[in-house]
């Protein structure tokens, strides 16, 4: 591979040695009204260059041919893709809507593209970005603002009803129901049932420890794959753990002198300590980008 450097002679900036790859990006923008359009370019894959190439042309193209400032919503449709050789695709689901929404959508592609090039594993090649967009010209948020039970003591095996409220921008309230199943093996005790968008969940589930870090590319992809999104309520539920990660492995409800002895105080290493477990979870789509979190309790009886 060739590297990027400035000639003396002329300060123009090229590369050395050998051409580098380049990476095909793909983005076809679909608006609720107009006709849909389509572009194609092609970026160098160079790890320091290729997320700011990126990010420059894809948000380019969204503010010349919609709004630079406004209330819009743009959202990631099934096909946007990043596709890695040898890997599982990366698939690219969420929504953004407000002033930076344009901002937002070309920078998680940017982001995505610098994580993947400078991983710590090895060296990868991106064989194309593949986006599909949906473009609305509004406003397309909405606030969590209540959530209850049908009931709250349970036995293990039961279906309970979660009924959340949802309060879109000047739009009236939409009560929505979710359907969480208590699993048989659950034993008897108090669960936490975490509701939320999925920036407050991942907020909420936060480990003490900030070492974590995925052990190989292909673990650093599932990730990846797993990110919550903007666009629906979450329902978690989770019982109470004194389980471990450890070097990308979950060890669940260990005993307390084992998980004592694996992470010590003093000790600081690829480890997370596990104070919660999740052992359900479900999900609503809406067409709005979601914020809120609420915390409620279930009681499984013997």
């Amino acid at each position: 591979m060739g590297a990027f450097r400035q000639d003396r002679a002329t300060g123009v900036f090229g590369y050395l040695g050998r051409k580098p790859r380049l990476i095909p990006v793909r983005l076809d923008l679909q608006p609720e009204k107009g006709r849909p359009r389509h572009y194609a370019f092609d970026i160098v894959e160079d790890p320091f260059l290729a997320p700011y190439l990126l990010y420059a042309a894809l948000n380019g193209v969204l503010s010349s041919e919609e709004k630079d400032y406004g209330e819009v919503a743009l959202n990631y449709k099934e096909g946007s893709t990043i596709k890695v050789a040898g890997e599982e695709e990366i698939a690219l689901k969420n929504l953004f809507s407000g002033e930076l929404a344009t901002q937002y959508t070309s920078g998680i592609v940017a982001f995505l593209a610098q994580v993947l090039l400078n991983n710590e594993y090895r060296p990868v090649h991106v064989e194309g970005i593949n986006l599909i967009l949906g473009f609305s010209d509004e406003r397309r948020t909405a606030r969590l603002e209540r959530a209850w039970l049908s009931k709250d003591h349970v036995h293990a095996g039961e279906t309970v009803e979660l009924s959340v409220v949802i309060k879109p921008f000047r739009g009236p309230e939409v009560t929505r129901p979710i359907d969480i199943e208590v699993p048989a093996e659950v034993p008897p005790g108090r669960l936490l049932l975490q509701v939320g968008d999925g920036v407050a969940l991942a907020r909420a589930e936060e480990g003490e420890d900030d070492d974590f870090s995925p052990r190989d590319l292909k673990q650093l992809i599932w990730l990846i794959n797993h990110i919550r999104s903007n666009d629906k309520v979450y329902a978690v539920l989770t019982r109470s753990d004194n389980g471990i990660v450890f070097q990308g492995e979950r060890l669940p409800n260990l005993p307390p002198s084992i998980a004592q002895v694996m992470v010590r105080p003093q000790t600081r290493g690829n480890y997370l300590r596990l104070g919660y477990r999740g052992v359900a979870e479900e999900t609503i789509d809406t067409p709005y980008m979601l914020t809120g979190y609420k915390l409620l309790s279930i009681d499984v009886e013997e």
